[in-house]
């Protein structure tokens, strides 16, 4: 495509004195990037489907309740799984994302580039809570180091994580299950 521009451009040059050049770059370029971002966002799509191919087994007949379905996960997709929670686990310490009140799904989605249905599949699947739980996670062990580490108020280091209210904090404090398969790490 560049190679074409540069011909398109030469011929100008030559026929017209550079006339149109400007117009020709200009178009070529926005074209080209149209493309890209065209192609850029298929590829995530495509790779995004392909590595989160979980599968939903339906119990409506033995689930009176409406309780949610079972999740049947296939084995090979398990280690992925697992990986991919890691990894997004280091991103969201390193660049403390969890300290965004307004952190939500959809957001933590946008900062992460990472379709919202995967996030929530995979902290589903494997710690078996809701990503707002998740995210309460980080915010909690980041609230104990602090207070243990620094000479500071309880009402400080709350906000300072992440929490809107100390009520907030409270109730996620107490809500935190014990078998959540988080292992709290220390973060700097």
């Amino acid at each position: 495509m560049s190679a074409l521009v540069d011909v398109a451009v030469s011929y100008d040059l030559a026929n017209n004195t550079g006339r149109f050049a400007p117009h020709i770059v200009g178009v070529s370029t926005t074209f080209i990037l149209l493309c890209l971002s065209v192609a850029v966002i298929f590829v995530n799509v495509s790779s995004a489907n392909e590595n989160t191919q979980i599968y939903v087994k339906s119990i409506e007949a033995d689930n009176p309740e409406n309780k949610p379905a079972a999740l049947d996960v296939k084995p090979e997709y398990i280690w992925e799984i697992r990986e991919f929670l890691k990894q997004m686990d280091a991103v969201i310490i390193e660049r403390k994302l969890y300290r965004d009140p307004e952190l939500s799904l959809d957001r933590l989605s946008r900062k992460l580039i990472i379709p919202s249905r995967q996030i929530s599949t995979a902290v589903n699947l494997q710690r078996a809570i809701n990503v707002s739980q998740y995210i309460n996670l980080f915010r909690i062990t980041e609230a104990a180091h602090l207070l243990k580490t620094k000479p500071v108020s309880i009402t400080e280091v709350i906000y300072e994580v992440g929490f809107n209210t100390k009520s907030n904090f409270n109730r996620e404090f107490q809500r935190i299950p014990e078998d959540c398969g988080y292992e709290p790490k220390r973060m700097a």
